[in-house]
């Protein structure tokens, strides 16, 4: 009787997809990063390290997102980043989903106004978007975008006045974005309440509510209403580095961030939620009630600072703000987490070619009980892209 031929012991596995599939779904149920676990499950080769991606938990250098020389420019629920690519005469906005490998096409061109039946249409880079609703919903369905974009003609050179700073609106389909009168803008978000994008003016803090309306025949337009608020009671001891628009539990919020001097690190940040005044008591002196009167017409609108964030967390970017409940997840505190886009609005590093982009990328962190942690390990420089988040 022949002897059975010895087994040879099995080659020890040499990478996660040679682990039983127990095994791995054992593993990814303990990693709590959501994006490791997509990473981990969809393995990819290794893109340029120039990207980092903070998604709450540390920093992500290795997420297969885009092709060299995009930039990210923004994010939205469900893992959407927004990007950007320049590259020679290549100019390119899209949304890509970092967890499904979706993708959908933005404009790159606006247009300006129309000269009979033809458009004046200029080329733009977006500099920070806000959406109405997810890209993933059906193809047939219908989002609205507003964007805060650069020119790329220079004022005074073309043949009719363009500004170098715009706003345009759009729609899922169209060509073109289309430009309207917003001056002066620094952040833009979506407000679900409302069905209305809120766009924040560099100006006193003024907001314009922008509500897209579709007329019976056909088309769409924008209406648009200033809020403005009280100029007083806001006084800051250091420099004023960013302003962004929250909302948060049906509310408002304006988040300052500040420097204690140029080109320093963020120290503070104070939040201010929007309310409408109180009418000014009629029982008055008559001179008095007149003034107040007068003023609160003028200003209906006021900025009230809170003094605690109340059990919620707030990540800011331009476009993409967004407030958390800490109570949903466990382990979490308080706090404002922001990451580097201090160099959002150059014009050098939004027109200058490669050798002239440069994001730090350090100054990334958390505040909270009026103090600055930079919880996330240090991502070193970029010449690529600043941070972005990405959203759950």
């Amino acid at each position: 009787m022949a002897e059975a031929e010895p087994k040879l012991p099995l080659a020890p596995p040499t990478t996660f997809a040679d682990l039983p599939e127990d095994f791995q779904y054992s593993i990814l149920r303990r990693n709590p990063c959501k994006v490791d676990r997509v990473r981990i499950r969809r393995p990819r080769p290794r893109p340029d390290p120039a990207i980092q991606v903070l998604c709450g938990c540390r920093v992500h250098h290795y997420l297969d997102l885009i092709p060299g020389w995009a930039r990210c420019f923004g994010s939205y629920d469900g893992c959407w980043v927004f990007l950007h690519l320049h590259y020679g005469p290549v100019r390119l906005h899209w949304l890509h989903n970092v967890r499904t490998g979706e993708c959908d096409y933005l404009p790159s061109a606006v247009v300006h106004h129309y000269n009979g039946y033809y458009p004046v249409v200029h080329s733009v880079t977006i500099l920070a978007a806000a959406l109405s609703s997810s890209p993933a919903d059906d193809e047939s369905s219908s989002y609205d975008a507003v964007f805060i974009a650069a020119s790329w003609l220079v004022p005074g050179t073309a043949a009719v006045d363009l500004p170098r700073r715009c706003v345009a609106f759009w729609r899922r389909g169209c060509l073109w974005a289309y430009r309207f009168e917003a001056p002066d803008v620094e952040d833009v978000a979506y407000r679900d309440r409302d069905c209305a994008f809120y766009l924040l003016l560099t100006s006193d803090d003024h907001i314009l509510v922008c509500t897209p309306v579709q007329p019976p025949e056909g088309g769409f337009s924008i209406q648009i209403e200033e809020r403005r608020f009280s100029p007083g009671g806001r006084t800051y001891d250091h420099i004023i580095r960013d302003r962004y628009l929250v909302m948060s539990r049906e509310e408002v919020l304006l988040v300052v961030r500040f420097v204690p001097a140029l080109h320093q690190p963020t120290s503070k940040f104070r939040v201010f939620q929007a309310t409408i005044r109180q009418v000014p008591d009629a029982d008055a002196n008559a001179d008095v009630f007149d003034d107040l009167l007068a003023l609160y017409q003028q200003f209906p609108w006021e900025w009230s600072e809170l003094d605690t964030l109340d059990g919620r967390m707030l990540f800011l970017g331009h476009g993409c703000s967004r407030s958390y409940e800490t109570g949903d997840y466990p382990g979490c505190e308080d706090g404002i987490y922001f990451f580097d886009d201090g160099k959002f609005y150059e014009e050098e590093m939004i027109f200058g070619g490669p050798s002239n982009w440069s994001y730090p990328c350090r100054d990334n962190g958390r505040w909270s009980q009026g103090l600055v942690d930079l919880c996330f390990p240090a991502p070193g420089p970029s010449n690529q892209s600043p941070p972005a988040w990405v959203l759950p």
